[in-house]
């Protein structure tokens, strides 16, 4: 299967709106492994969520999530993010994702593997050990399932992580 089919698009429905302090960033899509959304807490320099707001392309995502960029006012994501980029703060960057093993973590290697073969993803079940070098980053934090992730998300400001779409609804709901 080529996973260099995934779409990549920004929430724009009414769905996503509401998730305060996080908001879902956008979702990857593949066909029949349905959706997984990248929750992203972020307050801009007014004071207010701007996550869902933020516009990534798939470097940017890659770029991320190996290391790459570590700033949310890097060049590249300010780039992208032109309309916004005066309210776009310098807080760091913490990548959320799952401890433990499941299908999401591993569409979602496959999805950056795709877009940055060579970065050194491990396509696996487990994220852990799935990073560029065989480690987890210092500015990574992990939680159980997509409620752990999620809740560590909106527990840490300047976090992204990654999430089966239903579940981060779900989560949302409760």
């Amino acid at each position: 299967t080529s996973f260099k089919h995934y779409s990549l698009f920004p929430a724009k429905s009414r769905s996503y709106a509401g998730f305060s302090p996080l908001s879902l960033a956008m979702s990857i899509s593949h066909g029949a492994f349905g959706l997984i959304t990248l929750p992203i807490n972020l307050k801009g320099t007014s004071g207010k969520p701007i996550g869902g707001a933020i516009q990534l392309t798939q470097k940017n995502v890659t770029d991320i999530w190996k290391g790459a960029i570590t700033t949310w006012n890097h060049p590249d994501i300010l780039k992208t993010n032109s309309k916004i980029q005066k309210l776009i703060p310098a807080t760091p960057i913490t990548l959320v994702y799952r401890a433990d093993g499941s299908g999401t973590s591993n569409v979602f290697l496959r999805y950056l593997n795709a877009w940055d073969p060579s970065a050194g993803w491990r396509i696996q079940t487990n994220f852990n050990t799935a990073f560029p070098g065989g480690a987890a980053p210092t500015n990574s934090i992990s939680g159980p399932q997509n409620a752990g992730v999620m809740a560590a998300v909106a527990g840490k400001e300047g976090a992204i992580g990654y999430v089966d779409l239903g579940d981060a609804l779900k989560q949302k709901a409760s």
